[in-house]
């Protein structure tokens, strides 16, 4: 469904007004979200953990945050030298919804969402030494802004240090994986097997077997093959991957932010390099 959801963005969409067009209801969407988030669920309601109800239970908001926050970093990194240039205005709303992201994510709490825009920013300062900079500052302010928000905001301190949380997740895990020893081939041999074990890859051996893990699998082959040459869409692969350790990423909203994103860098690339 996801892969149709790309290849009738690549095929009906080609020309710069209608990427553009894309990309604007893209980040008003993440605007809504993210008023939605932080002012009425967290602060007027005053819940625990920030969560955008559409979107789904507090851990897929934070892939969901996590996403969006790599797209904007890359957005600003391909447009730095026109946005500080030519679109003054355009760089200012980048910088606040970048603040505003980062808010969401201490007030989310998502540990598989920390580890996973680590593992992408990561890679980007290791695959491009020489265009390192602003990743290793992004890297830093992360990182601080994470401490400070651990340090002063109780409830992401207790979140980071909750054992309990993660015992229940490797209770999950064992539950998924006796799932897919009742039925290896094609998975799916109870009711319980559909229950989200809270790992990407679990859920394909849980719910589809050996099958559906190898037809993941080829995905990703297939995924690495065509945009190995776009080091953006591979760290947004690898955030997915890594955070989909801890939570299971593929799914509803999250996923389709992530073909869209995966969509719009593509022709930013493409339009930065001609």
């Amino acid at each position: 469904m996801f892969s149709s959801l790309y290849l009738i963005l690549i095929n009906d969409f080609k020309s710069n007004n209608q990427v553009a067009m894309i990309k604007k209801f893209f980040l008003f969407s993440l605007v809504l979200g993210l008023i939605w988030g932080i002012f009425v669920w967290k602060i007027s309601w005053g819940n625990p953990r920030l969560e955008i109800k559409s979107v789904g239970a507090p851990n897929a908001t934070g892939t969901y945050l996590g996403i969006y926050t790599l797209f904007i970093l890359f957005i600003i990194y391909l447009k730095s030298r026109d946005l500080v240039h030519k679109h003054k205005g355009w760089f200012s709303f980048y910088l606040i919804i970048i603040m505003l992201l980062l808010i969401a994510l201490i007030l989310n709490g998502s540990r598989g969402a920390y580890v996973g825009i680590f593992a992408g920013i990561l890679y980007l300062i290791l695959i491009n030494p020489s265009k390192r900079w602003f990743f290793l500052i992004s890297f830093f302010i992360l990182s601080l802004i994470i401490l400070i928000g651990g340090t002063f905001y109780n409830e992401l301190s207790s979140r980071i240090l909750d054992t309990f949380s993660t015992m229940e997740r490797f209770k999950n895990w064992e539950k998924n994986l006796n799932c897919f020893l009742i039925n290896p081939i094609f998975g799916g041999s109870s009711k319980i097997c559909y229950e989200d074990p809270d790992n990407l890859f679990i859920a394909f051996l849980s719910r589809a077997g050996i099958i559906g893990l190898l037809s993941f699998l080829t995905f990703i082959y297939y995924f690495l093959k065509q945009f190995l040459e776009n080091k953006f869409a591979v760290s947004m692969l690898l955030f997915l991957l890594t955070n989909g350790i801890f939570e299971t990423t593929l799914k509803h909203e999250p996923a389709i932010v992530f073909i869209i994103s995966v969509f719009i860098l593509l022709k930013e690339h493409e339009n930065t390099n001609s």
